[in-house]
């Protein structure tokens, strides 16, 4: 059996009298662990206990001290959350110093965690085998078997998978508390606390028998008793109500939008007018929830906050292979591989291959050639291979090629951070993530007089849409500065060959396997690209866009996610590019009743629901390119919400050139790869 590590977590509070007899009794109680383990004092003490630790650990080098400056010293509840951020093993075992949890319940915890895969085992009071009567009198037994239980149970459905919520006692999965965002954490009920915010984790219990305080007196007291009772009703006003909430709008919009429907349906004349109004109402839905998708990341600001780069990076640990899949990229290809060339991560653990078709690419292969004869560096390497056309072709060859632990895309005009390899090592390694999907922002948003919208797009796809995705376990993932464990590649046959939009693809297959994906999206360390050069050529890109879509939306892998939600939004996303696009049909019918038929108010106004959606995503567009302005360091102009009015709608109508271009090449079965130019204006000054 493989072993497994511990770390035995021991908060310390002015505790100097029963820190020896603890470590007698736990080090009497471990002799026969087969299991390696350490202990963590996390001590607050103000009087001679740190010196004592510090004596015991001259003669038990498993023992270490972590001693908390003044302003940390919070509680009980931070103390064992400094304490899993300090551990490095398989599982934590939280527990008191004081010798009313029995050490020897934790070789009996750590059995029924590994023979049972739980993520928590807790060291309950209140199954046959266990007893609370190291507390003393009834009255705080009442407390604790009825109060403290039963208000946890009523107020916080997911700490019903113990009998003993707020048990002092209990073994979890380091990987699942490590990175943890504990927010407010108030007294010393941190099981609650976690119990709460992973719901999902496997519960088991050992009963133990809490003994009676020996040495000092209990540091319970009323102001602890309160605080604990507060922390309860914060958790269950952020989980609880704000899921009852979303429910609430929900239902509420569902019984609107079917009132509104019956209400219209009796005032259509004809059944044209019935069917512009229910497409009317789908369109405006459609739209709502884009909307809330684009507002997600500000909804809370710890979801930017989570989702930033990691401050700190970890020791490398996976080795890269960097695919760059070029096809007529003359222009840039010189400057991507020097870009690719200085990241700042050891040469022994990347690799970069440059993957190009010989079959039409003389130019770029040879400029390529020289570009990595001139570094000098074997580990970047040119892979030309003959046969049909296609990016995710080129991307199954290069992962035959490579044995790097880890893969990633860049595309060929792509500007790279030098640290992005050490952003996704540390990620993979606290998320333990099977997927990186790292930001991407086109920069060069006064190129054209679309390409300012188009950069609004990304912004808001990677730093607020994709994150919603990613946590709810569906994620259609981007086209590169994606980062994929090779394994995961393996596992699900690598990409289409004959899908358009290889990327989306393979993120929903990934996600219906059950692939874990983190998603980063921090300016620092953004890939910076650039908008398609002309009209002609973003039509070209986005109608691959919409058709990919329409191929995995028939393709069906989606069917497989296990979650009606995970499915729910797999059809939104594929389908949402589409009725985007559909706004720009619904225009001219809508002009069209206005003129030349009668119609009630009420019909008037809910036909042109769409409309007003879009001006509200006129409103957030502004607010967003205002926040995007800031966070790149760019001047902003007033007079971007001029040209924002001017070019919104025209923009709206090449969306919808786009979608019905992307359905009549998926009628007639053209899915020949239509490449975007580049020009390499990205790496200019923007």
């Amino acid at each position: 059996m493989h072993k497994k590590t511990f770390t035995i977590i021991l908060p310390t509070f002015n505790e100097a009298n029963n820190v020896r007899p603890m470590l007698y009794a736990l080090t009497k109680a471990m002799r026969k662990f087969e299991h390696k383990y350490k202990v963590l004092f996390v001590d607050d003490s103000s009087d001679e206990t740190p010196d004592v630790i510090r004596e015991c650990i001259k003669d038990h080098r498993h023992v270490s001290l972590l001693h908390r400056p003044k302003e940390k010293r919070t509680g009980l509840a931070s103390a064992f959350i400094d304490g899993f951020r300090h551990a490095d093993t398989d599982y934590i075992v939280c527990m008191d110093s004081d010798l009313q949890h029995p050490p020897e319940a934790i070789p009996l915890m750590a059995q029924r965690a590994i023979s049972e895969a739980s993520d928590i085992v807790v060291g309950s009071r209140y199954i046959p085998g266990g007893s609370p009567e190291g507390l003393g009198s009834r009255y705080r037994i009442w407390v604790s078997r009825y109060i403290t239980r039963y208000s946890s149970w009523f107020l916080l459905a997911p700490t019903r998978r113990s009998t003993d919520p707020g048990a002092g006692m209990f073994l979890v999965r380091r990987d699942l508390v490590g990175n943890l965002e504990f927010e407010n954490v108030r007294g010393f009920k941190i099981l609650i606390d976690i119990l709460t915010r992973i719901p999902w984790a496997r519960v088991s219990e050992e009963p133990i028998i809490f003994h009676t305080r020996e040495n000092d007196q209990s540091k319970a007291t009323l102001k602890q008793g309160i605080n604990f009772y507060i922390h309860i009703f914060h958790l269950f006003i952020a989980h609880r109500i704000a899921n009852i909430y979303r429910g609430y709008i929900g239902i509420c919009a569902a019984i609107l939008i079917l009132g509104i429907s019956a209400v219209i349906v009796g005032h259509a004349e004809t059944f044209f007018q019935s069917f512009i109004v229910a497409f009317a109402l789908f369109l405006f839905y459609q739209s709502a929830f884009m909307i809330y998708l684009m507002m997600y990341a500000w909804e809370n600001p710890d979801h930017i906050k989570k989702n930033k780069s990691p401050e700190q990076f970890l020791p490398p640990k996976y080795s890269f292979a960097i695919f760059i899949p070029a096809r007529h990229e003359e222009a840039v290809i010189a400057d991507t591989i020097q870009s690719v060339s200085k990241l700042d991560y050891p040469e022994a653990m990347k690799e970069v291959l440059i993957l190009i078709n010989r079959k039409d690419d003389a130019e770029t292969i040879r400029i390529t050639k020289e570009t990595i004869a001139k570094l000098g560096k074997k580990n970047i390497r040119l892979v030309d291979f003959e046969g049909p056309l296609g990016k995710p072709i080129g991307l199954n060859i290069g992962l035959k090629n490579t044995n790097m632990d880890v893969v990633t895309i860049f595309d060929a005009e792509d500007e790279i951070h030098p640290d992005i390899l050490n952003v996704v090592n540390t990620a993979m390694i606290q998320n333990h993530a099977d997927i990186v999907q790292s930001g991407v922002q086109l920069m060069n948003f006064n190129s054209n007089w679309y390409s300012l919208f188009n950069v609004m797009e990304y912004y808001f796809w990677f730093k607020s849409v994709l994150h919603f995705f990613a946590n709810n376990g569906m994620i259609p993932l981007g086209g590169n500065t994606v980062f994929f464990k090779k394994h995961w590649l393996e596992r699900v046959g690598g990409w289409d060959e004959k899908n358009l939009t290889e990327d989306a693809d393979i993120g929903i297959r990934m996600s219906a396997a059950g692939a874990r994906t983190k998603v980063i999206y921090d300016e620092e360390h953004v890939t910076r690209e650039e908008t398609p050069p002309s009209v002609a050529q973003f039509i070209k890109q986005r109608t691959r866009w919409n058709q990919g879509f329409i191929q995995v939306l028939f393709k069906g892998v989606w069917t497989k996610l296990p979650k009606k939600r995970q499915r729910f939004l797999a059809v939104y996303i594929l389908t949402w590019l589409f009725f985007q696009g559909m706004l720009f049909v619904l225009l001219p019918f809508s002009v069209a009743l206005a003129l030349f038929f009668e119609m009630s108010p009420l019909l008037g106004l809910v036909v042109n629901l769409p409309f007003y959606a879009l001006g509200f995503l006129y409103v957030i567009l502004n607010i967003g390119l205002y926040e995007f302005h800031k966070s790149y360091d760019i001047k902003y102009s007033p007079l971007l919400i001029i040209k924002t009015a001017v070019f919104y709608f025209p923009f709206q109508i090449l969306l919808g050139i786009s979608a019905f271009r992307a359905i009549i090449r998926q009628l007639f079965g053209n899915i020949t790869w239509e490449k975007t130019a580049h020009t390499n204006v990205n790496r200019q000054e923007v």
